[in-house]
């Protein structure tokens, strides 16, 4: 029974240790997933640096939340009370990889999931390896709007700080 105790305590400590935003103060963001008439408006604190995406989302129309977390070109992601389902998070994971780390604007990643990338006048176009056009990527200081090209959706990101500009 000792034993048992000691090592609870151990792993209660340690997994205390650890904080979902490492320890850095997160950024307050504003989601607006859309598709034609249809929209999904999500709340968002996140964490964005070179190889490091977490985000916690919550939408308050569901009444659901969601946790994304990239690191080192894998990424874990869980969600509850959302219209997702495993072909939409793929999607997501490389719409995530388009906007914050395609052509290593405005962050980098060391895990490379696309092909050309051209930055042209505050939009970054993003293709495929076989040169296809996949994402349209517009940057306006605190916003971001990506849009999907082979699915024809936007993704609409209002957050309170700038993202960083290279």
């Amino acid at each position: 029974m000792r034993y048992l105790i000691i090592m609870l305590t151990t792993l209660m400590l340690f997994g205390c240790g650890t904080d979902f935003y490492l320890n850095k103060e997160p950024m307050m963001q504003k989601i607006i997933i859309s598709q034609m008439d249809k929209s999904l408006t999500l709340s968002a604190k996140s964490l964005i640096e070179d190889n490091i995406i977490r985000i916690r989302l919550e939408s308050e129309f569901y009444r659901g939340n969601a946790e994304i977390i990239y690191e080192n070109g894998y990424y874990h992601m869980t969600y509850t009370n959302l219209p997702l389902d495993s072909e939409k998070t793929e999607t997501l994971k490389g719409d995530l990889y388009a906007a914050f780390f395609a052509g290593d604007f405005p962050y980098s990643s060391d895990d490379k999931m696309f092909g050309d990338v051209i930055m042209k006048n505050g939009i970054k176009l993003v293709k495929d390896t076989d040169g296809y056009l996949l994402y349209r990527i517009t940057y306006n200081g605190t916003e971001m709007t990506l849009y999907n090209i082979v699915k024809e959706y936007n993704i609409s990101i209002y957050s309170e700080k700038s993202f960083r500009i290279k």
